[in-house]
C-alpha cells in the first residue's frame, strides 16, 4: 500500500513550533489516527520512528509523527541539538504540546480520511506522556507503550543538589559526544506537578486499551517499571516482554537495513493491537 506524506507545524504557547509528519494510507475508507511521541533525547526523525510511521501508514492508519517543541534537534541526520532549547524542556510543556496536536487534528484530517479514532504510540518518556494525555483527554481508545518509564523521579539526591547549585544538570550524549544540559525548571516542574507515582496513578484512570512492549534487557526503563505500570492498569493492559533486546529494541540512528528483528516484532504486535488491515 502506498502512502502520502506532508510536513506541518503548529505553535505552542511560547511560540515554539511543534513539527509533525502526517502520513495517509492509500485507502478508500476512513482510518484511525496514530500519534507517535518520541523519548527524552529523541525526535521524529530518530532511528525507527520514521520507519514505523511509514509502516503503520502502509498498514492502513493515518500517522502523525511529532517533535515536541523542545526536542532541540537542528540536524536530525547527525543528531545535533540546540542545547539551550533542549535545556528548557519541562514535562508540563511536553504534555501541553501533545494535547495541542490532538486538539488540532480536525484542522488537518477530513471525515473522508479519518474515522475519528485516536491511538497513541509513545517510546520511553513519550509513552509516559501518552498516558498522562489519555488520562486527561477523552476519546483516546488505544495506547501502545514502547519501553516506557514509570516515574519522572529518576535522579539521586546528590544529582538534584548539584542541579540546584548549578542551575542545570549537565551530561554528555555519548553517542554523539555533545555536551547537553537540562535546566532547573525541569526538576522544579516535576517536584511541583508530578509526584513519584503520577504515571502509575494516571494509568488507572485511562479509558483505553493499553499494550506495553518492553525489552527484557532494558537498562533505561527496567522491567520492574513495566510490571508496575501493567499491575496498576489492571485488565485493560497487555504486557509483552521482548527477549534479547533493550530500550531501543536494538535500533540505532540511522536505522539499520534491514531493521532489527525486535523492532519488526514490536511493530507487528502494535499493528495487530491497533487492528490495522495488514495484520488482521
Amino acid at each position: 500500500m502506498n502512502t502520502s506524506t506532508s510536513q506541518y507545524h503548529i505553535s505552542n504557547k511560547r511560540g515554539l513550533p511543534i513539527n509533525f509528519d502526517l502520513r495517509f494510507p492509500e485507502s478508500t475508507k476512513p482510518a484511525p489516527a496514530i500519534i507517535i511521541m518520541h523519548g527524552f533525547k529523541g525526535y521524529k526523525d530518530w532511528g525507527f520512528l520514521p520507519y514505523i510511521a511509514e509502516k503503520l501508514a502502509e498498514a492502513g492508519a493515518i500517522t502523525v509523527n511529532m517533535n515536541f517543541s523542545t526536542s532541540g534537534i537542528i540536524d536530525p541526520v547527525n543528531r545535533k541539538y540546540n542545547v539551550e532549547l533542549f535545556a528548557s524542556m519541562t514535562i508540563t510543556e511536553l504534555l501541553s504540546d501533545a494535547k495541542l496536536v490532538i486538539q488540532s487534528l480536525p484542522n488537518y484530517l477530513s471525515d473522508e480520511s479519518w474515522n475519528g479514532e485516536i491511538y497513541l504510540l509513545g517510546h520511553s518518556l513519550g509513552a509516559a506522556i501518552a498516558v498522562l494525555v489519555a488520562s486527561e483527554i477523552k476519546g483516546i481508545s488505544k495506547i501502545a507503550m514502547w519501553g516506557s518509564i514509570s516515574t519522572f523521579q529518576r535522579y539521586s539526591e546528590r544529582q538534584k543538589a548539584d542541579w540546584r547549585e548549578k542551575g542545570a544538570l549537565q551530561f554528555v550524549d555519548m553517542k554523539i559526544g555533545q555536551q547537553m544540559k537540562i535546566n532547573i525548571n525541569y526538576l522544579e516542574d516535576i517536584e511541583k506537578n508530578f509526584h513519584n507515582f503520577v504515571i502509575i496513578d494516571s494509568i488507572k484512570n485511562v479509558n483505553a486499551s493499553i499494550l506495553i512492549l518492553h525489552g527484557a534487557q532494558d537498562k533505561t526503563a527496567t522491567l520492574r517499571e513495566a510490571r508496575a505500570l501493567a499491575a496498576s492498569a489492571g485488565e485493560k493492559v497487555e504486557l509483552r516482554i521482548i527477549e534479547n533486546t533493550g530500550h531501543a529494541f536494538g535500533a540505532e540512528h540511522p536505522l539499520q537495513k534491514p531493521p532489527p528483528k525486535a523492532v519488526e516484532k514490536v511493530l507487528i504486535e502494535t499493528g495487530v493491537f491497533f487492528g490495522l488491515e495488514k495484520w488482521i
